[in-house]
């Protein structure tokens, strides 16, 4: 069973060895520097559509995605949200939120 790699990056596969975290399901809410959704919303939709995302406006009036994917544990998964975000161009990142998918579903 090979490597799975996503953003050109490598994750172990479900099996993993003794003492290695499985890989679970994990969310990230990814806001970025646009104040505006519109087309923007319709752009992070389909670059992100790997990891089925939710777009909308954050608190602060920022476009901000919510992104699902497999990582072993937090920080993993904060990196794993990093690396999304910086596949996007012309745009930064200005806050990051992640948690397991459990933890996110129970919000």
């Amino acid at each position: 069973m090979g490597d799975v790699v996503h953003l050109g990056r490598s994750q172990r596969p479900h099996a993993t060895t003794i003492g290695e975290p499985m890989l679970t399901e994990h969310n990230a809410r990814l806001e970025f520097d646009r104040t505006e959704i519109g087309g923007f919303g319709d752009e992070l939709i389909e670059a992100l559509r790997a990891y089925q995302p939710a777009v909308s406006l954050s608190p602060l009036g920022r476009a901000q995605a919510d992104v699902t994917f497999l990582a072993h544990d937090i920080p993993h998964a904060a990196d794993m949200a990093i690396a999304i975000a910086a596949e996007l161009s012309g745009v930064s990142l200005v806050a990051l939120e992640v948690m397991s998918t459990e933890d996110f579903d129970r919000l």
